[in-house]
């Protein structure tokens, strides 16, 4: 599976619920990753930001900080058949 890279050049609330929202998952392999950034998500809504209004500098790189541990892989890997 690909990580696909956050392209977005204003980082909003918005912009990180469409990255988010990119990954399509249905067996939930990727959800250890996902939670990380919905975690991060929850953070901005106690924080009361609008949805397309800029990130305080100090959260930008919080956020650049979790993609940077989410993309340090490009490709994750996962066996389709497990032998028991």
């Amino acid at each position: 599976m690909k990580i696909q890279a956050f392209r977005a050049t204003k980082i909003t609330k918005r912009a990180i619920l469409s990255y988010l929202c990119s990954y399509y998952d249905p067996l939930g392999l990727i959800a250890p990753l996902v939670f990380i950034i919905k975690r991060f998500m929850q953070q901005l809504w106690v924080k009361k930001y609008k949805w397309d209004s800029l990130l305080e500098e100090e959260d930008v790189k919080a956020f650049k900080a979790l993609l940077q541990s989410v993309e340090t892989r490009e490709h994750y890997t996962f066996p389709r058949y497990v032998q028991s």
